[in-house]
């Protein structure tokens, strides 16, 4: 059995939102030396037209957004939130 390696990102406060969170995974596509695209997808986690899809040469390897309402109510969260998760085995296998 192999074990998934993923890395996930999430920041809160009054003003967070996609492009934030945006400007982090940039910092860390530098960092490890990668440029991901981001098309837009719709999240059932999402506010819908604030996530999206990470690829990385042509393939799916993440996500991104804005946390929806429903998961803010549920996870009793009283401030925005977005964040993103990557899959640094598809990264490691691309390089």
């Amino acid at each position: 059995a192999s074990k998934k390696r993923k890395l996930g990102y999430v920041e809160s406060g009054s003003d967070i939102g996609f492009t934030d969170v945006r400007k982090k995974l940039h910092v860390l596509e530098r960092d490890l030396g990668i440029e991901l695209e981001v098309e837009e997808a719709d999240k059932p986690f999402f506010r819908a037209g604030r996530s999206g899809r990470l690829i990385l040469d042509s393939e799916e390897i993440g996500f991104i957004g804005e946390f929806s309402d429903k998961v803010l109510e549920d996870w009793e969260l009283e401030m925005e939130t977005a964040g993103f998760e990557l899959d640094l085995e598809k990264i490691r296998e691309e390089r």
